[in-house]
């Protein structure tokens, strides 16, 4: 499961950045882009909410839509805003929240050889910050930052919530309602913006739909699986190693898909998060 939750969002990362650097230049253009990829996650998965479902999933799975905008909106503020890579690492250190909450909750076991695994996540994390000339944060960074690993932290916990507790395999129906809430959140967002004389910077013909789709694909698929994992996997393990392995798989994409130079910073990372995650499956 681990193994296909790293290529999953390594691989909606991936196609998400390539459309993003060309065309998402704006905070409408990435409330147009975020709406559309959310309303195709909600006609992929809409389908399940006919044959009816209970109650969880329709009220977590309303938490995890508003939270995901948000998320996203301060997220790509921070990107533009402040270092990538810092940003990138604060966003995933949003995992201790999930990771304590599974321990002091769920009673997660949680012994010092997998303490010592987190904070070798942490520090891989850490080391894959890359240093580059100009590092300075523009007013409002720090704010944008904060919001984002607070939301993220949220919806992880919301998630976790669900999945342990009230899971009764309705991991489709869960993911359904979140990002049919989020298209819905996104498009009256976008309206009010519209109306205010914001206009996107891309057009809405030509390959948009292909990115869009296969975004909401790979996003899709993996919070269905996400949604699953979570409440069957000790959180102690299962957040560090996500984050932790999506992080070296992307970097190792970069290298392999766009002929990166890793420094010896990066390679650091990579191994002390492979030893990490060993440690944590201990």
């Amino acid at each position: 499961m681990l193994a296909a939750l790293w290529l999953l969002s390594a691989s909606k990362v991936t196609v998400q950045s390539a459309f993003g650097k060309k065309n998402i230049k704006t905070a409408p253009d990435s409330i147009a882009f975020n709406g559309l990829v959310f309303g195709f996650i909600s006609l992929l998965f809409g389908a399940f909410l006919f044959k009816g479902c209970a109650w969880p999933p329709v009220v977590f799975g309303a938490i995890v839509g508003p939270g995901s905008v948000c998320f996203q909106f301060v997220y790509t503020r921070a990107l533009s805003t402040g270092p990538v890579s810092l940003t990138v690492m604060l966003g995933n250190l949003a995992m201790v929240i999930p990771t304590f909450f599974s321990v002091i909750v769920y009673h997660d076991a949680c012994g010092p050889v997998k303490i010592i695994g987190l904070l070798l996540t942490v520090v891989a994390l850490i080391l894959n910050v890359k240093k580059t000339g100009n590092q300075a944060a523009e007013k409002g960074w720090l704010f944008y930052v904060a919001i984002a690993f607070l939301m993220n932290a949220l919806v992880a916990v919301d998630m976790k919530i669900f999945s342990t507790t009230y899971h009764n395999g309705e991991n489709f129906p869960f993911v359904a309602v979140a990002y049919i809430t989020a298209a819905v959140v996104s498009a009256v967002i976008f309206l009010f913006m519209k109306k205010k004389g914001a206009v996107t910077s891309f057009s809405l013909k030509g390959n948009v739909w292909v990115f869009t789709f296969f975004v909401a694909l790979f996003l899709g698929s993996f919070q269905a699986l996400n949604s699953y994992a979570s409440g069957v996997i000790n959180g102690v393990f299962y957040y560090p190693a996500l984050n932790g392995g999506s992080t070296m798989l992307l970097t190792l994409s970069g290298v392999v898909l766009f002929k990166e130079r890793l420094s010896t910073r990066g390679w650091a990372s990579i191994i002390v998060g492979v030893a990490a995650i060993i440690l944590l499956s201990l």
